[in-house]
């Protein structure tokens, strides 16, 4: 038997209530090779994912350094940190004010979207081509995505 992690016991609770509450929903009970239709397992998803919602809280942090540059890359740093500590800390989301301007924070990465659901890893308002996180994080712009 697996032990659902931690970070989907939430989704995994929203499914058995709405499971619960229909034990029959039409994308669970159709026969393989027949289609329910888009709207069934649509219904179903929208079920679980509204039950599954939780509330977004934000986490302010204050630091000193040298320069903007430094600044950047210890937010970076902090939120991919953070985002492999926790996974339901999402490091795309991270957002960095400069002295003066608290009010107006600009993302730290890039988050573009690109071919097969990839997002950009690299800084906000980087120059060139686009790059998904890893070694083989994929790599596009000007109309081509190529791995590595």
């Amino acid at each position: 038997m697996t032990r659902t992690s931690e970070a989907a016991e939430p989704l995994h609770a929203a499914l058995v209530r709405t499971i619960a509450a229909d034990p029959q929903p039409a994308a669970l009970c159709t026969p393989p090779g027949e289609s329910a239709g888009d709207e069934a397992a649509e219904r179903l998803l929208a079920a679980v994912a509204a039950q599954a919602q939780g509330h977004r809280y934000t986490l302010h942090l204050d630091f000193t350094t040298d320069n903007a540059a430094k600044a950047l890359a210890l937010a970076a740093a902090l939120a991919d940190g953070m985002s492999l500590l926790r996974p339901e800390v999402d490091a795309y989301t991270a957002r960095l004010s400069v002295p003066g301007t608290p009010d107006e924070p600009k993302p730290v990465f890039c988050a573009a979207t690109g071919p097969e659901g990839a997002l950009c890893g690299d800084f906000y308002d980087h120059p060139g081509r686009h790059a998904e996180a890893g070694i083989n994080g994929l790599r596009w712009g000007e109309g081509d995505g190529t791995r590595g």
